[in-house]
């Protein structure tokens, strides 16, 4: 499916629930330290060897008028591929060999933070900062900082929708330093949070961000997340999501260039594709 397809979808079903939730009573969010840790784990043994782990944790903070939020995570995914071959000796008899070789497949790292102080009228002022790395994406480090103004439109005990506008700052040391490359560049962030509790049990969230590249217009990205969530009880819930990664102008790759097999000491640049895709099934534990 295309980023524009999921963004539509989200689009259609955020009108149908905005008039229900816009009529229920706002609730006062809790005060003080609150948080969340999502674990999910694959592991295979045996005819196939592979395995997949990941980590996400959220810390929050509300203060009189204030919140302050911390986030984290990290995404390690390989397999093991085993390769037999057959040789029969001089003597007639026959050798079987077997060769293991172990390859990461995913690697992701991220971590951010944000202060948030309320104004008048639902609206409010931020300031934050991250770091991210995925080598197999071409980014060595990405290393963020933002500001701008965010609205919170309604909350409730079962949904809720904020939206932030603000400037952001990047700078990207890529794996592949590829010729006319721009490392550093002033952009702008364009997103939403969207929360409805479907039942007393399942919740449905929206994430949505758009980067765009204010010194390059083809460079946007986008990061958009949709999630459902259901709870075991008070503190357990099993969420599935679904995220999706598009980078209008990727990093790129160097690949060795080699003349009669032997390499030249050369290198090509190859452009790594456009969209990542991140389906998920974790257990997420509330404190």
């Amino acid at each position: 499916m295309r980023p524009t397809a999921s963004l539509a979808t989200t689009l259609v079903a955020l009108a149908l629930a905005l008039p229900a939730a816009a009529q229920e009573a706002p609730a006062a969010p809790p005060r003080g330290w609150s948080g969340e840790a999502e674990l999910s784990l694959v592991a295979a043994s045996g005819n196939a060897e592979a395995q997949t782990l990941g980590f996400r944790g959220k810390l929050e903070d509300r203060l009189d008028g204030a919140a302050l939020l911390f986030e984290a995570g990290a995404l390690d995914a390989e397999s093991t591929t085993t390769r037999r071959s057959a040789e029969r000796l001089a003597d007639g008899s026959v050798v079987l060999r077997e060769e293991s070789e172990t390859e990461r497949t995913a690697e992701a790292y991220f971590a951010r933070g944000r202060y948030e102080r309320q104004l008048a009228g639902g609206w409010s002022w931020f300031a934050g900062a991250g770091w991210e790395r995925n080598e197999l994406a071409g980014i060595a480090n990405r290393y963020t900082g933002l500001g701008g103004v965010s609205r919170l439109w309604f909350e409730s005990a079962t949904a809720h929708l904020r939206t932030d506008a603000g400037v952001t700052w990047t700078q990207e040391d890529p794996v592949a330093d590829a010729p006319g490359g721009d490392d550093a560049f002033v952009g702008l962030r364009l997103s939403w949070d969207y929360l409805r509790q479907l039942t007393p049990t399942t919740t449905f969230t929206s994430l949505l961000a758009l980067l765009p590249n204010l010194e390059e217009s083809d460079d946007l990205r986008i990061d958009t997340t949709q999630a459902l969530a259901v709870s075991i009880n008070a503190h357990l819930a099993l969420r599935a999501s679904w995220q999706l990664l598009w980078d209008g102008q990727p990093a790129f790759v160097a690949v060795p260039v080699l003349a009669a097999g032997a390499p030249t000491g050369e290198v090509a640049f190859a452009e790594l594709d456009e969209l990542d895709s991140l389906l998920t099934a974790a257990l997420v534990v509330t404190f």
